[in-house]
Order: C-alpha cells, then sequence, then structure tokens
C-alpha cells in the first residue's frame, strides 16, 4: 500500500499539488541546517531551484498527513518521498547556537532502535526458544546519599529461556560497521561493548552471549575468548545487502550454532 498508493478516480496532474509543496516545505527545512557540507548544499540547492513555481504550503503541521495519505499518483517514488518528507518537517529537531546559527539536534527515528527491534523480531518469529526483552529495565544498584535514593538498572537488547533469573543466552545488538575482511580482528569490536556484555552475563548468567552487528557480506560467527569467562562469546552479523530470507536463514543459523555450541 505505501509503495503502490490507493487508486482513486481523480489524480493531480499538476507541478504546484499539494504533495510538491510538502516537499518543498521539508527541502527549505533541511536548508536552515547550517552543518551541511559544501557538496550537499549544493546539490540541496539544484533540488530547490526545481521547486521555484511550486508556492509554500499554506496549511498547518497538523494537516500534512491527511494531505500525504490522500495524494495519489501512479508515479511510485511519491509516496516514499512524501513520508521522508514528514518525517524531516515533524521530527527534524532544529536547535540554535549564536556561534554557528541552526545546528542539528535530532533528526527522523533512532535507526539503532529499528535495527534491535528488526533482529529480536526475526528470533521471536523464528526460534523455538521464549525471547524476550524487558518493558521495563530491571535496578542492579542503588546510590544512598542522606536519605536520597537513585538506581540504576539495566536491560539486555535480547534475553533467551530466561528461567528463576537464569537464561539460556544473551545478546546486545549494536549498529556499528562490522566487517572481518577489512578490519583487524581487534578493531571488529570495542572494549565498551564487551564490557556492556559481560555485565549483562554476570547478572543473568547465560551459558552463550553476543554481540549482533550488522554487515554487507556472509560471516560465519566468531568466537571471543575471555580471561576467566565461562559463558560462551560470539560476534555474530546479518548481511543487509542479502535478500530477506536469504539473510534471515543464514542469521538464523548461525544464532542456532551459537545455542548449540559447546
Amino acid at each position: 500500500m505505501p509503495i503502490e498508493g490507493i487508486p482513486v478516480q481523480i489524480e493531480d496532474h499538476k507541478l504546484d499539488n499539494v504533495a510538491n509543496q510538502i516537499i518543498k516545505k521539508a527541502l527549505l527545512k533541511i536548508n536552515e541546517y547550517a552543518n551541511l557540507s559544501t557538496e550537499n548544499r549544493y546539490n540541496l540547492l539544484k533540488i530547490l531551484d526545481r521547486f521555484t513555481i511550486i508556492t509554500d504550503y499554506k496549511k498547518k503541521d497538523d494537516d500534512l498527513k491527511t494531505d500525504i495519505v490522500s495524494f495519489y499518483s501512479a508515479n511510485p517514488y511519491y509516496s516514499i518521498a512524501l513520508e521522508y518528507a514528514y518525517k524531516i518537517i515533524m521530527d527534524f529537531k532544529l536547535g540554535y547556537s549564536i556561534d554557528i546559527g541552526v545546528q542539528w539536534n535530532a533528526f527522523l527515528v533512532n535507526s539503532n532502535d529499528i535495527f534491535e527491534k528488526y533482529i529480536r523480531k526475526i528470533l521471536e518469529r523464528e526460534l523455538p526458544n521464549k525471547v524476550d526483552k524487558w518493558k521495563t529495565p530491571k535496578k542492579f544498584a542503588e546510590i544512598n546519599l542522606s536519605g536520597k535514593i537513585g538506581e540504576k538498572s539495566f536491560s539486555p537488547d535480547i534475553i533467551i529461556d530466561l528461567v528463576d533469573g537464569r537464561a539460556k543466552a544473551v545478546f546486545d545488538v549494536k549498529n556499528k560497521h562490522f566487517s572481518p575482511n577489512e578490519e583487524t580482528l581487534s578493531s571488529l569490536t570495542s572494549v565498551a561493548d564487551i564490557y556492556e556484555l559481560l555485565f549483562y552475563a554476570m547478572q543473568l548468567k547465560p551459558e552463550v552471549c553476543g554481540l549482533i552487528y550488522p554487515a554487507d557480506n556472509f560471516y560465519e560467527p566468531i568466537k571471543v575468548d575471555i580471561n576467566g569467562f565461562d559463558s560462551r562469546v560470539f560476534l555474530l552479523s546479518i548481511n543487509m545487502s542479502e535478500d530477506f530470507e536469504k539473510r534471515k536463514k543464514v542469521f538464523l543459523d548461525h544464532v542456532q550454532y551459537c545455542l548449540q555450541y559447546t
């Protein structure tokens, strides 16, 4: 539906239509961002030159979603462009600095969160095991000062088969570059990521734990030996350049391998 649209009896083929007005509004908002590179600024201005005959969007932002949903075009790229325009207009937060003017604060959605949910959804649907993510983080420490108490809590991305406080496996999802063919093995993961995983393992005492990364190729699970640590630790990846079914199958095979590894 978001790709092909919903056919209607009337199509608007005018250049100065509501869709192009919305896209122009988004482009103008990006143009306010002071930290664009010279190349990106040049490309943006070239695009804006094509919108000189498009009038400004006069309605309120509350009307954007209704106008986007009701607009139909045989051009399959319109719906995608309008969705991005909506996110830019509504979620591209701009802050102002006296030194450099408008500067970027937050944009669109958190890609780390999306990747984490994607990985967890695959495991929830395909593994026979129980896959969890706590709705509320669990407390692991209290800070006490003069009667005041502060709490520290934790929440692993993926917990598998948690029974009586002990898990079969714990995985942390990292949306970071991962390419064993291009990098030295020591640079594949950071010390901070390993420390975080070890903390989760200390709390939940899993048989297996690991870090999961996006990749541009298929890589076998990489075992990590940690001094004085009993749980098995792996670096796993999912090939995001491959089609959905193939990438999912290979990834699940690798997860199953780690869960059954002895």
